[in-house]
């Protein structure tokens, strides 16, 4: 038997064992089925949802806002700021900004992997709020490499970001 033969063979006997029928040409004999249904309405998106997220080394405390927004930073970037909308929240739920060196490589040659280098909590003021997170450098600045800012609602991810210190 042709490796072809076979295959058809087999699929024949899978739709046999699970009683299915395939129409396989024009034939005007009806085939099995569900019938036709309308796709479901898409579901109600429930829980905090990130609506922004900002990082960037400068930030406007008078507007709230980060004002010089990039993902690429220098070891002498003495903070790194990162301020995220949030929607969904309960009022007093715990609010996580978490920076993790992903792989870094120490001024001494030495790597560092998935290793947390701050996070910080806060109290959601109200159900849309805004939180501000600043990271400051380590006193010998940035290890070049990568990094993940995390936040969290309660302990659940709800975005991360990926930032390179160059």
């Amino acid at each position: 038997m042709r490796p072809n033969e076979f295959l058809v063979v087999l699929f024949v006997a899978v739709l046999a064992v699970g009683g299915c029928t395939v129409n396989l040409g024009d034939s005007d004999t009806p085939t099995a089925g569900p019938p036709p249904t309308t796709p479901a309405p898409p579901a109600a998106e429930s829980g905090p949802q990130l609506a922004f997220l900002q990082i960037g080394d400068k930030y406007d405390g008078e507007a709230k806002e980060v004002t010089n927004q990039t993902d690429t930073f220098t070891p002498a970037t003495p903070v790194i700021e990162v301020n995220a909308g949030i929607k969904g929240l309960e009022t007093g739920a715990t609010i996580t900004g978490t920076i993790t060196a992903v792989e870094v490589t120490m001024k001494d040659g030495t790597k560092v992997m998935d290793e947390e280098v701050a996070s910080t909590d806060m109290e959601a003021p109200g159900e849309e709020s805004t939180v501000h997170f600043s990271f400051s450098a380590p006193t010998a600045g940035w290890p070049k490499g990568s990094y993940k800012v995390e936040i969290a609602v309660e302990g659940e991810t709800i975005e991360t970001a990926d930032v390179t210190v160059q």
